[in-house]
């Protein structure tokens, strides 16, 4: 919590540097390419295209640059350029989520595959079938990390979509630290699992592709890179899951699958005739 607090104070500290004369050029860049990409993305609709995210990420890397040479950042540490970078991008993609976020048709149908697959196996898995440590079986502990997980749909930008990742791992690592049963990664994982499967979180590919593409690389290096290479790990067990690793029999599992997949399509609406 403290560190998003930090982050969101430093981005408002960089809009009100922004708003400054000096940086008026820098503002102008960014006001023309917001409103180049929305004319582009009016164009390509009418034929079912969308905008490219190499044409975002490359204007990212060129305001990095251009801050870099900037008047106002000559004297800034590295830390201050990748705030400043961040700032643009925070702001940039706030205004074209609505363009760039599961816009393609296979993006969309991925979702929805990895969706259903969630909602099936959350009817009958387990912590036990996970290997859930039993620090990490309490009931609030699993909620609160949970809740975190789902907020990332409460953010258009990348940099706060992955911040509920990490806060939601650090929820784990914590009682895992405070919990004589260790803290590794043999630990963390399986209750990570737990939480993702059970957390049921709306549009989890899309969010994944989503940052992915658009969240600065260096970032990714760090502990939130960490969080998001678990959070990709976890859908991609769900999607190919061995029944061996849930000690459980092939047959057993598959006849579970199918079991739960029936229930979940007798419950489903009926389309209106």
């Amino acid at each position: 919590a403290i560190e998003f607090e930090k982050r969101q104070l430093a981005y408002k500290s960089f809009l009100g540097k922004m708003r400054t004369s000096v940086c008026s050029d820098l503002v102008k860049s960014i006001r023309l390419f917001l409103a180049g990409v929305k004319m582009e993305h009016e164009r390509l609709r009418k034929s079912g295209g969308y905008v490219s995210d190499r044409r975002v990420v490359d204007f990212f890397n060129t305001m990095e640059n251009a801050i870099f040479a900037h008047v106002s950042w000559g004297n800034a540490s590295d830390e201050e350029i990748e705030t400043a970078r961040e700032g643009i991008e925070k702001y940039v993609m706030t205004r074209i989520v609505h363009i760039t976020f599961a816009v393609s048709p296979e993006e969309r149908k991925q979702n929805e595959a990895v969706d259903l697959r969630m909602r099936i196996l959350e009817t009958f898995l387990t912590a036990d079938h996970l290997g859930v440590p039993k620090a990490c079986r309490n009931e609030l502990v699993l909620e609160l990390a949970q809740e975190e997980l789902r907020k990332i749909n409460q953010y258009p930008a990348p940099v706060d979509k992955i911040h509920c990742i990490v806060r939601a791992c650090s929820i784990i690592f914590n009682v895992l630290g405070l919990s004589r049963e260790g803290s590794g990664a043999d630990d963390f994982f399986p209750a990570f699992l737990f939480v993702v499967l059970k957390a049921r979180v709306k549009y989890l590919w899309s969010n994944i592709e989503y940052i992915r593409k658009y969240r600065n690389p260096a970032d990714l290096m760090s502990k939130a890179g960490y969080c998001f290479v678990n959070l990709r790990s976890a859908v991609s067990f769900f999607q190919n899951v061995d029944p061996r690793a849930l000690s459980m029999t092939e047959e057993e599992f598959t006849s579970k699958l199918n079991e739960a997949k029936l229930k979940l399509l007798k419950n489903r609406p009926e389309a209106p005739s």
